[in-house]
């Protein structure tokens, strides 16, 4: 048993917490002699572990970590865990989805280190995955850091809490570490790789989140690879609450699976309410959020598809308006010097006059530059440019300046922006300051659903505008999933989706201007476009020199 080996480095280091020890052997009611020695103390030890391993998962958690607050849903959702190579939990937000992985991950740990069928193996690997890494760090090994550490074996044997200086576990930023055989890490799907690991258990975190890459591709690689190494042994599990960012359900990545799974005889499948399943908490505590936006909180907390009417939007109507097709420029963002500076191309160009809407960003959310034409009864969104700030870098906006300028000088071209952080822009390219507004979003339905009627130039045939956006397939995800989680009601614009729907909004400010610009529209008692580009608002502005 390889919990010899780190015990024997325990008692040669001086690591080795005798009353912890003691402590368990009182708590399994095993006899202890008046006085250890060199001579009791091995019988006794493997007496020991041979109790914690008769224990099931709830038991190990009572005993090692005085953990009584285990909820009934919760015992039966670890002991079927356990029990299962592949679990698909969806489970809303609060239910305690990291808890009770935590748990998993020390019981499963105990196992690897006293069980002699992984003997045979040099290296094994606990490995856990979130969209990114705020959740990597700052919530799942948050969690499961504070149950490791309350772990009495662990306790026992001794644990460094900063690196390795003498005991043969250590707990660092992202990872834990069971003497040189067995580690635990936590990371995020756009720095992950099961390529050279030997992973024993691996949980793909928030699965559903968008900012999941590859999340279903992950999900399989993780399973490919723990199931090839350790068979049956291998424990693979997605944990999420639901977004359902289109009408279709299984547009969830955790819900599909949960449907795909449930017919696998090796799999378990769950699905229930934050108060179903974490019973301290009931629906009346999460009040406030669902008055705020009811259809959110219905996906998060009870992990149910909202009804078909929150769509404002024909999904098969928007799918069809995607194509994959050179834009008028490539570009990519540099991050250097704590900015992020925008490095372009031009590759063709055209006579027509297009229209550059900028969601303006400087060290949160995104910043969004959108470029269209009208060409043939068609809005063409022809550029999608997106700059996402880290924690390091702001976005560089003498870059945006340079690439404003190149637009000025090799087109004809109309600028808008959004009301933040644009005067100076609005100022230097005569632009305008285009808001949010209903008119906006029902046009760009219009639009995509092709019922923008409007006169030909002869202002007698009557019309119907299109829309044909072009960019590459992950832009088109996020876009087409901030697009769907808006809501028209009355007359407000109502977002039900998660962050800043930066993309959505620089895609429909410049598929308005455009038609707005180059078509006679049927009704004319349309909110004019020229109410929305409201300029005559006060906004907060900032000194352009300030950023630099």
């Amino acid at each position: 048993m390889y919990i010899v080996e780190l015990v024997r480095e325990s008692l040669k280091k001086k690591t080795f917490n005798k009353k912890i020890f003691l402590e368990l052997c009182k708590k399994l009611d095993i006899p202890i002699p008046q006085k250890l020695n060199k001579h009791n103390f091995p019988p006794l030890f493997y007496e020991l572990i041979d109790k914690l391993k008769s224990l099931n998962i709830i038991e190990f958690c009572e005993i090692t970590m005085d953990l009584h607050t285990i909820t009934e849903k919760q015992k039966e959702i670890l002991l079927n865990m356990v029990e299962h190579p592949i679990n698909i939990l969806i489970i809303g937000k609060g239910g305690g989805k990291d808890f009770m992985v935590s748990l998993l991950f020390n019981y499963m740990m105990f196992r690897a280190c006293v069980e002699d069928y992984y003997e045979k193996f040099t290296r094994i690997d606990f490995v856990n995955v979130a969209p990114n890494d705020h959740l990597a760090k700052n919530v799942f090994f948050k969690e499961f850091k504070a149950w490791f550490l309350k772990c009495k074996v662990w306790q026992m044997i001794g644990i460094d809490k900063k690196k390795r200086q003498k005991a043969p576990i250590c707990v660092l930023e992202t990872k834990a570490e069971i003497g040189d055989k067995i580690t635990m890490h936590s990371g995020h799907s756009r720095a992950t790789s099961f390529e050279g690991m030997n992973a024993l258990c691996v949980v793909a975190d928030e699965i559903s989140d968008p900012d999941f890459k590859n999340a279903e591709q992950l999900f399989e690689q993780g399973l490919s690879s723990a199931k090839s190494r350790f068979k049956d042994k291998a424990r693979v599990v997605a944990i999420t609450w639901t977004r359902f960012p289109t009408p279709n359900p299984r547009d969830d990545v955790g819900y599909r699976l949960y449907l795909d799974y449930k017919a696998v005889d090796e799999a378990y499948t769950f699905k229930g309410k934050t108060w179903e399943v974490n019973t301290r908490v009931s629906k009346e505590d999460f009040k406030a959020q669902y008055q705020k936006n009811p259809i959110l909180a219905r996906c998060m907390y009870e992990c149910e598809p909202p009804e078909l009417n929150a769509y404002f939007i024909s999904l098969e109507a928007l799918e069809a308006r995607h194509k994959v097709e050179m834009g008028l420029f490539t570009w990519r963002a540099i991050y250097e010097n704590n900015l992020i500076r925008l490095e372009f191309k031009q590759l063709q160009s055209t006579d027509k006059t297009i229209y550059c809407h900028t969601d303006l960003a400087i060290n949160r959310d995104k910043g969004v530059i959108a470029i269209s034409y009208f060409d043939k009864g068609k809005v063409i969104i022809s550029d999608i440019i997106v700059l996402t700030p880290t924690l390091g870098h702001k976005i560089d906006y003498l870059s945006l300046e340079k690439f404003y300028n190149h637009l000025q000088n090799h087109f004809s071209v109309k600028f808008t922006f959004d009301r933040f952080q644009s005067e100076y822009f609005i100022q230097k390219f005569k632009g305008e300051r285009l808001s949010k507004h209903v008119k906006l979003w029902t046009t760009f339905q219009e639009l995509v659903e092709g019922t923008k009627e409007y006169y030909d130039a002869t202002g007698v045939k009557r019309k119907k505008a299109k829309i044909e956006i072009r960019c590459n397939e992950d832009i088109w995800q996020k876009l087409r999933t901030q697009i769907l989680q808006h809501q028209i009601d009355g007359d407000k614009v109502i977002y039900f989706g998660e962050g800043s729907p930066d993309l959505a909004d620089a895609v429909v400010s410049s598929a308005y201007n455009c038609i707005t610009h180059n078509v006679n529209a049927i009704d004319e008692e349309d909110y004019s476009y020229r109410q929305v580009f409201d300029d005559e608002e006060e906004f907060e502005e900032f000194e352009f020199g300030s950023f630099f």
